[in-house]
């Protein structure tokens, strides 16, 4: 029995396609007699594997390591779960140029119901195994557009925490468009530090980051962020490189706004964008499957300066 990764193969515009599901990654596959090898496992996993299919497979880090007995029993142990991501809804009031999810458009769109987002909430609990602290991150879209729901997962979440012993972080992802003393007072009475989409100055905010009538929006956002700062000073916020975008030009803008801890990415292209670079902030052509992409850490621990990354292709 070939038994694989998790995975997804597809084939578009003539070239081959793999998503490894465990690993985060996405790639092109350059070899036909692995990608048919893949192909006749989907459709029979009892299939045996020749010897050279398998070395390529496991150069791909598509085969699961060979362990000992004992490995075998502590990978059996099933594995805590300490935080998910609560896409509270898909609608969005921006029109970003570089949005991988078309405005919220993509898939089915809508607005997550408090009956999914409480069985979330359930499902977390149940398998946190004796992890105490666990942790919830709001997302969108725009979060802030749902902000009942946001409300009612909280109180939730900590009434189901309370009831059996753990303790509860929440985060939010947001573009500041909707940010008021309401909803600040309410991020500080509750911890939360919100993590701020913002493009740096003015030009490029505007540019890149319109309403959805394509007006620009800094001059929406600006005032309500430096509201924020005035009451959760330690607030971050993210910005995204597209083009020849000047990073320092970015880096300073955001800091004279305010903010102390920054992230500065470049915006990921396309899976099926195979192309060499053109400075939309790829890396040339799509990475080979053995290439793992960099994780933004949930929180930054060092000292405020500006964190620079490069969003591997996923």
């Amino acid at each position: 029995m070939s038994q694989l990764n998790a995975r997804h193969i597809f084939r578009y515009d003539g070239s081959s396609f793999l998503i490894d599901i465990e690993q985060m990654t996405a790639c092109l596959i350059h070899d036909e007699a692995v990608f048919k090898a893949l192909e006749d496992i989907s459709a029979n996993p009892r299939l045996p594997l020749e010897q050279g299919i398998r070395e390529k497979l496991e150069k791909l880090d598509l085969l699961p390591a060979r362990v000992g007995k004992q490995e075998k029993k502590r990978k059996s142990e099933p594995i805590p779960i300490e935080s998910i991501s609560l896409f509270v809804t898909q609608e969005c009031n921006l029109r970003c140029i570089y949005c991988y999810g078309n405005g919220g458009s993509y898939g089915s769109g809508g607005v997550m119901t408090q009956r999914t987002a409480r069985k979330a909430v359930d499902w977390l609990i149940e398998q946190s195994g004796k992890v105490k602290e666990l942790r919830i991150n709001f997302f969108g879209g725009e979060p802030l557009l749902n902000f009942p729901l946001v409300q009612d997962v909280l109180e939730y979440a900590l009434e189901r925490g309370r009831a059996c012993g753990k303790q509860f972080e929440f985060d939010i992802t947001t573009n500041g468009s909707l940010l008021d003393d309401e909803k600040i007072a309410f991020f500080k009475e509750h911890d939360i530090v919100p993590m701020v989409s913002i493009d740096g100055p003015k030009e490029l905010q505007d540019r890149q980051r319109p309403f959805k009538n394509g007006k620009g929006s800094y001059d929406v956002i600006a005032p309500r962020i430096r509201n924020l700062l005035s009451v959760l000073p330690e607030s971050a916020c993210r910005a995204t490189l597209i083009g020849n975008s000047d990073p320092v030009a970015v880096d300073n803008a955001l800091q004279k706004m305010g903010f102390a801890q920054r992230y500065i990415i470049n915006a990921s292209r396309s899976l099926f964008d195979t192309s060499k670079d053109d400075g939309g902030g790829g890396e040339g052509v799509l990475p080979p499957c053995s290439t793992k992409p960099s994780r933004k850490p949930r929180r930054s621990s060092r000292p405020p300066e500006a964190v620079m990354r490069r969003n591997s292709m996923t």
